[in-house]
């Protein structure tokens, strides 16, 4: 394996022939990285409750169908459950969890800059994901600011909110 360039490959495998004798030609596609680091869509938010603000990290994640905040945030906002949900996740590899149950919550996000409000629905939960390191300083920052790219995630901490994709919408179009 080389790992001082990113590798692009393809290669052409052939099908049988279906029933049209169209012949049907697939292409598979690697690719490896020279950096462990992934980066991921997260961003900086505030939270709104009953205490005031928080301002937390969250992750953007357009493959789960719900949104997830820390159990412990809830808390902290004094935000009050209104409903109960008892949940079977499917995981990779048809693997599936024991039914698990969530307190609801609504949840109040303003972005960094204070121009933009939503509000939605969260599942409560004690974990969302592993540490995710926000983004490390490199040049690629002073060419983001350069192209008006701002990051808005650019601290340490745990992952407090994940928003599903039944909220990315809401935020995809917005500068968070």
């Amino acid at each position: 394996m080389c790992f001082n360039n990113q590798i692009q490959a393809t290669k052409e495998i052939s099908k049988p022939k279906p029933d049209h004798d169209i012949p049907v030609q697939d292409q598979t596609l690697a690719n490896i990285s020279p950096t462990p680091h992934v980066l991921l869509q997260t961003l900086a938010v505030y939270l709104r409750g009953e205490k005031g603000k928080a301002k937390i990290r969250a992750i953007i994640d357009s493959a789960s169908q719900r949104s997830y905040i820390l159990n412990s945030t809830a808390q902290r906002l004094n935000y009050q459950p209104h409903r109960r949900e008892s949940l079977r996740h499917s995981l990779f590899g048809e693997t599936s969890t024991e039914i698990c149950h969530h307190d609801v919550y609504r949840a109040f996000l303003t972005d960094v800059s204070l121009t933009y409000n939503c509000n939605f629905e969260v599942l409560g939960q004690e974990a969302i994901c592993a540490t995710i390191p926000p983004v490390a300083n490199g040049s690629w920052m002073k060419e983001l600011s350069e192209n008006n790219i701002h990051l808005s995630d650019q601290r340490h901490g745990p992952i407090e909110l994940l928003i599903g994709d039944g909220c990315c919408w809401k935020t995809s179009n917005r500068r968070l």
